[in-house]
């Protein structure tokens, strides 16, 4: 890899590309065996608008994909990124489903997602949210057999380790969906809870809903 590395970092033609390699060798060298060949080409070969598209998706990503309604990207920008190969093509987009939980204070039912900084829980007593396309798999909030699920993005396996070189601010990505789903089930049914320790959640009190801001 470091071969690789020093052909492609040498023929770098500015201060930014330059840091750009700089960030790929500090990540090998934290997890050796993350950039493959076919990465480090991908990188070389990237339009910088293009990449700007990719860094800004990934502002919101979870892991290996990132919520259809916090991407903020046009469907021309998603065709540029799997062209990439930096997205998986999907006739259909891919889904996230939300874990179930009960809160033990009021047995209050609710489904929650999460990165390990931040969680967004929303109400099992919410209404459901109105089907707005001809195909219910189609929309990008939705309740199918009593599961909150979502579209979402997948990274192909490039782009997951070039994600590894983007900044990425957990608590305001969770922060950003948890904005999202207000939109879709009000906002007495949206909170977002932050971890105190292994077992232990509260409801974060920096964050506010929208209508509250």
């Amino acid at each position: 890899m470091i071969n690789r590395w020093e052909r492609y970092a040498g023929e770098a033609t500015s201060d930014v590309i330059r840091e750009k390699w700089g960030k790929v060798l500090a990540s090998e060298i934290r997890a050796p065996g993350t950039f493959s060949r076919q990465t480090l080409r991908i990188i070389d070969e990237i339009d910088p608008d293009v990449a700007r598209v990719f860094e800004r998706l990934c502002q919101n990503r979870f892991g290996s994909w990132v919520p259809v309604v916090t991407a903020g990207i046009s469907e021309h920008e998603v065709d540029e990124l799997q062209h990439a190969g930096l997205l998986l093509h999907y006739e259909f987009y891919a889904t996230v489903t939300f874990n179930s939980t009960t809160r033990d204070n009021d047995n209050s039912h609710w489904w929650v997602l999460g990165n390990g900084e931040r969680t967004v829980a929303v109400s099992k007593a919410a209404p459901k949210p109105t089907v707005a396309k001809l195909l219910p798999s189609m929309d990008d909030v939705r309740i199918e057999e009593g599961n909150l699920q979502i579209n979402v993005h997948s990274l192909t396996r490039a782009g997951e380790a070039i994600a590894t070189v983007i900044n990425l601010d957990g608590v305001a990505t969770v922060k950003r969906l948890a904005n999202a789903l207000v939109g879709k089930f009000g906002s007495e049914n949206v909170v977002v809870l932050k971890r105190n320790d292994a077992e232990s959640l509260t409801p974060d009190a920096e964050w506010k809903p929208p209508e509250a801001v």
